[in-house]
């Protein structure tokens, strides 16, 4: 049983552990521009993944189902296939809108952003329709690869002392919380199919930990360079001042992470959207690169919270439905 918990626990990880998060955006734009505040939003996503994670594994193991669709009857059936229909159009216009920053920022070819924003969609849309397994596991192998280059980036000397994000009007320590919230709620829904598919409800509660910790390594480091938090590509940044193999190895590991994700994006589209719709690649190439023309900062820093305080209303519900 242990074992199945540390499988299902790595596998979510691998769910929620997108481009974004390996380029350090989502840190940046969730979690280190609060400064100090940023510990209690890890923590508030954290426990959310956690407790809200572990209810639907165990309300789908206590009505024995595998289907996320089975926790949303009747209209709720259809807001929630519209949410998740969202979610998955602009997580793929990020990673679209991300791999054009990345070639932009590693190719020295004209228009080399625009070429790798193509082509990163018509490969990963080949991909998605071939079922390619083999890739998941190596993104994987190469996310390891991240951790460790983001560790030796411990090593390089901090710039200035951070400093708390732009007044407003709400509390810097309650908006730290509610952008952690909406960081697990749209985290949670990518990975929830997963959720629903195994019956380990301990599982979420180990990969929220293991997401913590690498939250901490990842935000402890921005913290520390406070000047790359508003860059597209934090990680990236760091990485060149590693020297070119540390650029030319963290650069080719976050691309795989950008392609894998797309490659799941498309495979997600393709489940959800209408059957036998002749059009549906289309739909969903359309859909995806037009979100895409959003800039990635853009789109994870306003888009992804919106997202996730959407989909963490709409799991909440889904959770209730599945213990009622």
């Amino acid at each position: 049983m242990r074992d199945k918990t540390l499988t299902v626990a790595l596998s979510l990880c691998g769910a929620m552990i997108g481009a974004g998060f390996a380029t350090g955006r989502e840190v940046a734009a969730f979690f280190s521009r609060f400064g100090p505040w940023s510990w209690l939003g890890i923590g508030t996503g954290a426990g959310l993944i956690a407790g809200l994670g572990g209810a639907l594994a165990a309300g789908c193991a206590r009505r024995g189902t595998d289907s996320l669709a089975a926790c949303f009857p009747g209209a709720l059936g259809w807001i929630s296939r519209g949410a998740f229909l969202l979610l998955l159009f602009t997580t793929g216009g990020a990673m679209a809108a991300g791999a054009a920053e990345l070639a932009e920022l590693t190719l020295p070819l004209h228009g080399a952003g625009w070429l790798g924003g193509v082509g990163t969609l018509a490969l990963c849309w080949l991909l998605a329709r071939r079922q390619v397994a083999a890739l998941p596991l190596l993104s994987g192998a190469l996310l390891m690869v991240l951790v460790a280059l983001i560790a030796l980036c411990w090593l390089l000397p901090g710039g200035e002392s951070f400093s708390l994000a732009s007044p407003s009007f709400v509390p810097p320590w309650l908006e730290a919380c509610l952008r952690g919230l909406c960081w697990g709620g749209f985290n949670l829904a990518f990975a929830a199919p997963l959720v629903c598919r195994q019956d380990c409800p301990r599982a979420p509660a180990l990969a929220a930990a293991i997401l913590a910790l690498l939250l901490a390594l990842g935000n402890g480091l921005l913290l520390r360079h406070p000047a790359l938090w508003n860059h597209p590509l934090p990680m990236a940044t760091l990485f060149f001042n590693l020297g070119k193999p540390g650029f030319v190895l963290g650069s080719a590991a976050l691309y795989l992470a950008i392609m894998t994700t797309l490659i799941a994006v498309f495979q997600g589209l393709t489940a959800l959207l209408p059957a036998g719709m002749a059009w549906r690649d289309g739909v969903a190439l359309a859909g995806v690169a037009g979100i895409a023309t959003v800039s990635f900062q853009g789109i994870v820093g306003v888009g992804y919270p919106l997202l996730g305080a959407l989909c963490l209303c709409l799991l909440g519900a889904g959770v209730l439905s599945c213990w009622k």
